[in-house]
């Protein structure tokens, strides 16, 4: 005879864990996705260093982040892997010392040519606050 008890399930992607009468649920009621039960795959992008679930099980065409088409590498970034870090400290250290001497968020990407997005994430990142930036 069947138990009409309430089972113990676990989300993989957040960890929540509730009681369901149902042997599978659709969602997890704590983070909403529908592969709770799998084993989820985290991408990470080589260009911004982002890291996401994916949505379905193909290999996603771009970073959600910074919208690269080449987020897993290739032989050319493997090769010069550590380049791409010093490129990247270098890029944060010059929007951070731009931003410090008063400059805009909007004026630092039009002169470095990087996204507003990224120029704000980095400004973010450098000033640990959440306050209204400079635009």
């Amino acid at each position: 005879m069947k138990s009409f008890e309430p089972e113990p399930k676990v989300c993989t992607r957040c960890g929540h864990i509730w009681e369901s009468y149902a042997e599978r649920p659709v969602r997890c009621p704590g983070c909403g996705t529908y592969h709770w039960d799998k084993e989820p795959v985290t991408n990470v992008c080589a260009m911004c260093g982002h890291k996401w679930f994916s949505r379905t099980t193909q290999v996603p065409v771009r970073c959600p982040s910074c919208k690269t088409r080449s987020w897993k590498g290739d032989a050319r970034m493997a090769a010069s892997g550590v380049e791409k870090v010093a490129a990247y400290d270098f890029e944060t250290g010059d929007v951070a010392e731009r931003y410090c001497r008063g400059q805009g968020c909007v004026r630092i990407s039009m002169e470095t040519g990087m996204s507003l997005e990224r120029v704000i994430r980095i400004v973010r990142s450098e000033n640990g606050d959440d306050r209204r930036l400079r635009m």
